[in-house]
């Protein structure tokens, strides 16, 4: 059983050992968008999120690892490159359009 409960404006979601099989099984089966789901069923919305969640990781875990990789944050995500890029500085004569 799917069981709702909000924290502040977030919408926590608790399913069943069961329901997350379901669920695991829709994503592995067919990609899903809001055209393809039924916006009344709980179990296909929580799918949905779930597919937008996880490659929302991916893109994020990249993005991370090209940071780190061009020196520009350490492993904590510090940031470690503090100068502009040579065309965004003043005396770079760049016009923006401003």
């Amino acid at each position: 059983m799917i069981t709702n409960n909000h924290v502040g404006s977030l919408k926590c979601v608790q399913i069943s050992a069961q329901e997350y099989h379901i669920i695991d099984a829709m994503r592995a089966v067919k990609r899903l968008s809001l055209d393809s789901i039924d916006m009344e069923s709980d179990e296909e919305l929580d799918a949905l999120t779930a597919q937008v969640l996880a490659e929302g990781d991916k893109i994020y875990e990249a993005q991370y690892q090209e940071a780190l990789r061009r020196g520009i944050i350490d492993e904590k995500g510090h940031l470690l490159k503090h100068e502009l890029p040579e065309d965004m500085r003043e005396d770079a004569g760049t016009d923006f359009g401003g």
